[in-house]
């Protein structure tokens, strides 16, 4: 798995047992996608007693988008060829200024395909600036031609 990856699942606060099994999902992904993995991001939210919990596991290569739903305790895979320009998004934040997260910091992305296929991407904290470079960097920009 990508060193950068790695750093980012650190940040994040994913367990060792949590980085090994993203490890292993990377590896199967890796297997089956026909191009490079370029991106990660894992879906978080803080519960009502203030405990960050993690469910989606997502990878990103230019043109497929993978997702390992519940990735914490079950294997519902999937991957999709995303067309672009996606069809349509939405986005809703809260204490968030698109520039530098906090700790009450939130972010939430969906985002819908051409072929009705949707994704949702949510970050709290630190997470937020993640996802923010995940719009940017790959779900709003110009497709290659």
């Amino acid at each position: 798995m990508r060193e950068e990856f790695k750093r980012y699942l650190d940040s994040v606060g994913l367990s060792l047992t949590l980085r090994e099994r993203t490890a292993a999902l990377y590896e199967l992904f890796h297997e089956l996608c026909p191009e490079e993995i370029k991106w990660i991001f894992v879906t978080d939210y803080i519960t009502q007693e203030g405990t960050r919990d993690f469910e989606s596991l997502w990878f990103f290569s230019e043109m497929y988008v993978m997702e390992a739903k519940q990735f914490t305790h079950t294997d519902n895979l999937d991957m999709l060829l995303l067309e672009r320009p996606i069809s349509y998004w939405s986005l809703q934040k809260q204490n968030y200024d698109f520039k530098q997260a906090t700790d009450k910091s939130r972010l939430f992305f969906n985002f819908r395909t051409s072929f009705q296929a949707t994704g949702a991407l949510k970050g709290s904290k630190e997470n937020c600036d993640f996802l923010r470079d995940l719009i940017k960097d790959y779900f709003a920009r110009k497709p290659k031609k």
